[in-house]
């Protein structure tokens, strides 16, 4: 009996990942569970639940390609993932690692546009490290596409003996070009 309901789970699960993939947004069932599986190429998960168009789920890996950053990785203990949307909310021990890019935060969001990642904001201690810097803020907002992180709240960078504050750093991540605005500087021994 356990056998069955597994299988027809299962089953409904790939049939709605396929709707997903394929660009429906339509779910034609209200509530799928799976355990200890992926729910997709891009999404891994212990537990995970689907009710109506948002996907709830725990211990979390997102996967996403870009063409700028190469491919992006984030783990969180939890996310919600509202399809119409396109918006994931995810907390707890967040990680993210993408190329030259390395980043931790307490809460993120992260809006996707068909099938694209076009901005991650992370909240709550945000620490990043690139390019021999590191970063730390209350928000930044990183836009893969343009590959450029806006820093606000209380954000320091640190680099080489050097540590720059500011009410906003932007950081381009193809030039390697720093803006801060409001800046105060201090050279430490």
């Amino acid at each position: 009996m356990k056998r069955i309901f597994l299988i027809v789970g299962i089953s409904l699960l790939l049939l709605s990942v396929f709707f997903v993939v394929s660009g429906t947004r339509e779910i034609k069932y209200s509530f799928i569970e799976i355990e200890k599986g992926s729910i997709s190429e891009r999404v891994y998960a212990e537990k995970s639940k689907l009710v109506g168009d948002i996907v709830y789920a725990q211990n979390t890996i997102l996967s996403f390609d870009s063409n700028k950053l190469g491919k992006i990785e984030i783990e969180a203990q939890k996310s919600v993932y509202n399809l119409r949307s396109g918006i994931i909310e995810i907390s707890g021990n967040i990680k993210l690692k993408a190329r030259d890019l390395y980043a931790e935060t307490d809460k993120a969001k992260i809006f996707v546009e068909d099938k694209t990642v076009k901005k991650i904001e992370g909240y709550g201690n945000v620490k990043v490290q690139t390019n021999g810097r590191t970063i730390k803020s209350e928000k930044a907002e990183i836009f893969p596409q343009e590959k450029m992180i806006i820093f606000t709240g209380n954000p320091v960078i640190q680099q080489k003996g050097l540590q720059i504050q500011g009410k906003t750093i932007k950081i381009f991540l193809d030039s390697d070009i720093v803006e801060v605005d409001e800046t105060k500087a201090r050279m430490e021994k």
